[in-house]
C-alpha cells in the first residue's frame, strides 16, 4: 500500500474514470500534458486506462490519489516502466488545479520516489515536463532530482528530464 502523509495511492480502476473525467477536461490542469485532446469522454478515458487495469503489477502502473483526512479524489500518479528496465522508472502525475499550490506534488513525487527505491528496488527515477512547467521542475528540483537534459521536440517545444539516484 502506497501512502504519504496526507495522501493515499489506489491502483487506478474503472471506478475513478467519473471523478477523473473533469480533471482530464480542465484546460489549465491539463495545459503541460502531452497528446492531449482538448476534450475527454468516458469512454475514450476508458479506453486510455483499459490496460492499466489489468496491468498493474509488482507496484506499477496508475494509481488514483485521494486525501486520507477526506477521501477526495485529487488525481492520478504513475510509475512506469518506459525503458523496458526495472532498474530505471519514470514517475508523472497529474494533480487537480484545485489542488496546486498545496505541497501536495511535491508529496507526491517524493511518495513515488521512495517506493521506487524502497519497495521495486529501483537504482533511477526518472521524470519528464515541458520545459516551460515551471512548477513542476520546482517540484522535482524539492523531491531532490538533478536536471539532466534539455530536449527539442520540435522548434519551439522542448522537455526537460530530471533524475534522481538511489544510492543506498
Amino acid at each position: 500500500m502506497l501512502e504519504t502523509l496526507r495522501l493515499h495511492f489506489s491502483p487506478l480502476d474503472s471506478s475513478h474514470l467519473e471523478k477523473l473525467l473533469p480533471i482530464y477536461n480542465d484546460a489549465l490542469t491539463m495545459k503541460y500534458i502531452p497528446n492531449n485532446p482538448s476534450s475527454w469522454t468516458e469512454v475514450e478515458l476508458r479506453q486510455k486506462f483499459c490496460n492499466n487495469f489489468k496491468d498493474i503489477q509488482n507496484g506499477i502502473g496508475v494509481f488514483a490519489v485521494t486525501e486520507k483526512t477526506t477521501g477526495f479524489f485529487i488525481g492520478q500518479a504513475g510509475i512506469y516502466n518506459s525503458f523496458d528496465d526495472f532498474k530505471e522508472l519514470e514517475i508523472g502525475y497529474i494533480l487537480s488545479s484545485n489542488y496546486w499550490h498545496q505541497g501536495y506534488g511535491t508529496e507526491i513525487a517524493k511518495g513515488l520516489i521512495h517506493h521506487c527505491f524502497t519497495n521495486l528496488k529501483a537504482h533511477k527515477v526518472i521524470t519528464r515536463m515541458y520545459s516551460t512547467h515551471l512548477s513542476s521542475i520546482r517540484i522535482s528540483e524539492k523531491s531532490g532530482m538533478n536536471f539532466v537534459e534539455k530536449t527539442a521536440l520540435d522548434d519551439s517545444l522542448y522537455r526537460s528530464t530530471y533524475s534522481i539516484l538511489n544510492l543506498k
